[in-house]
């Protein structure tokens, strides 16, 4: 047939610039925005990184009838398709030999070549495409072997408090005081969205995906980590006259290194960025001493530091309380660390009374404890259950309906199903991540009861990923009782997570395991 030669040009360049399978699934925050409950409480990060898994017959079948048409096309216009051919050749050629790299049409955006791989820069790279069973965070676990003290769970506590901590600055036009964890480059770039800004508070980040992590292993000396953060803030003028309070979801890359000597900071410090003798703000990291108390600054005083920042995207938008978003990842299959089962393995041997039943029991009434907290805004109730992040997430959720004059109401939750995917254990955390399988009614009522969203009636099935955590040489069976785990009585514990009789911070996972992170099953990385 005639054109068929174009055709065939066509399938051959495709083949060529893009990749198989290579998609992205996103939802911030599972079904209502970063918490909003359509998962029985909610959830803490959406994103991408889901990826599908390609049909490897449905695959071979293509690259058959592929194959066929370009012999035919050969066979039939052999004056077009021999130079072609060549052409093809040469130009494959040219690509190897010369690192030549084509636009990834899948995402829509031109794949640039790292310089900053290489040691210098701050510039920002677009992801690789998504691929399922992607173990992002795995990536940085090997950096135990040169630095022992590093863990994961305080890399990511870090992030999230500086990152709130970047914004507020921001909004009092003080990122000066940051420069010891913001390079320049990334003052300048958060600056520049602060025109007019009085203040900003608020701040909620409901999801952090690992984009690039690489200088991990030797030789490299310099370890570089990129995220993508999505969060929501809200913006207050300078003349409150003029312009009321502007709520805003927001997405930006943040390019943090580390020299590969560094050593990770102690828990106690990870969240204080002033001054490690006083507090007081510091300027830069290189500023000799501190203007306050004088103590002499030392770069062992330090870890992490910002080099960039690169807003993504950022739309005015309320919190979305009233939505029906179908659940789209539920019949994923699980995304399961090879090395899961050792991890349970040595937890179980070092501790005899830690049980997989009893974790089990454990999640099952963290689970219990938190429908009725969520469905009647006192989220309070279910603190000592609930790491310091996840519970200040989704108290900004809790306020905003209440705000509202809303209700967003689980019903006859019950789990029905556990299964491990990952282990992490460093020096301070043991942290436990399972895919929690459940059930129940889900809707939204206003203050007179009258439904807006959701069913009364029709069951609604999800699953999520739950990390737990547990302080590293914690011992003790998971418990499900209601008292507190140090002085016996009820376990009644303040807005800071310590019981209220004796002081304990019960919410730290120094007795037991508590929920830090709650990741949508579509968007969950490993």
């Amino acid at each position: 047939m005639r054109g068929g030669w174009l055709l065939n040009v066509v399938v051959a360049l495709a083949l060529l610039s893009a990749p198989l399978g290579a998609h992205t699934l996103e939802r911030p925050g599972g079904g209502q925005g970063y918490g909003g409950g359509s998962s029985g409480g909610g959830g803490d990060g959406g994103g991408s990184g889901g990826g599908g898994d390609v049909d490897g017959e449905a695959l071979g079948e293509l690259i058959a009838a592929l194959l066929r048409l370009a012999v035919w096309a050969t066979r039939e216009y052999p004056k077009l398709m021999w130079p072609f051919w060549g052409v093809l050749a040469v130009g494959l050629v040219f690509r190897h030999r010369f690192d030549v790299r084509l636009p990834d049409w899948t995402s829509g955006s031109f794949r640039l070549r790292d310089d900053a791989a290489a040691g210098g820069g701050a510039s920002l790279s677009p992801p690789p495409p998504a691929r399922p069973h992607t173990l992002a965070r795995a990536q940085l676990e090997p950096l135990r072997e040169a630095d022992p003290d590093f863990s994961l769970v305080l890399f990511e506590d870090f992030v999230y408090a500086l990152f709130a901590r970047a914004h507020e600055a921001r909004g009092r036009g003080r990122l000066a005081e940051l420069g010891a964890y913001l390079a320049p480059e990334a003052q300048r770039a958060l600056a520049d969205l602060s025109t007019g800004l009085a203040a900003v508070e608020g701040i909620v980040v409901g999801a952090m995906r690992y984009t690039r992590v690489w200088g991990v292993s030797p030789p490299e000396d310099r370890i570089v980590v990129e995220l993508e953060i999505e969060a929501n803030y809200t913006e207050l003028a300078e003349a409150p006259g003029h312009t009321g309070p502007s709520a805003y979801w927001a997405s930006e890359r943040w390019k943090l290194a580390r020299p590969r000597g560094a050593r990770s900071l102690p828990p106690e410090r990870v969240r204080s960025f002033g001054c490690p003798a006083c507090g007081a703000p510091l300027g830069t990291r290189d500023s000799g001493a501190c203007a306050h108390c004088g103590r002499s600054i030392d770069p062992s005083d330090f870890d992490w530091l910002v080099e960039a920042v690169r807003p993504q995207e950022r739309r005015r938008t309320p919190p979305a309380l009233t939505g029906d978003v179908p659940e789209s990842g539920t019949q994923l299959d699980t995304i399961v660390d090879p090395e899961a089962r050792t991890g349970r393995a040595e937890i179980e041997a070092d501790d005899p009374a830690f049980t997989w039943p009893a974790f089990e029991a454990r999640v099952r009434h963290v689970f219990t404890e938190l429908q009725p907290a969520w469905s009647s805004l006192d989220l309070p109730r279910a603190r000592p259950y609930l790491s310091d992040n996840l519970f200040q997430a989704w108290m900004f959720w809790i306020d905003a309906y209440r705000k509202a004059g809303l209700r967003n109401v689980s019903e006859n939750a019950r789990v029905t199903g556990l299964r491990l995917a990952r282990v992490v254990r460093d020096r301070h955390y043991d942290a436990i991540t399972v895919r929690l399988r459940a059930t129940g009614l889900d809707y939204t009522v206003d203050a007179n009861g009258h439904k807006l969203a959701g069913s009364r009636d029709e069951l609604r099935d999800y699953s999520e990923y739950w990390t737990l955590i547990r302080g590293h040489g914690v011992k003790g069976t998971p418990r499900t009782d209601k008292s507190c785990p140090r002085c016996g009585g009820p376990l009644a514990v303040n807005m800071a997570g310590s019981c209220e009789s004796c002081g304990a911070r019960v919410s730290s996972g120094e007795f037991d395991w508590v929920l830090s992170r709650v990741e949508q099953d579509e968007s969950y990385q490993g």
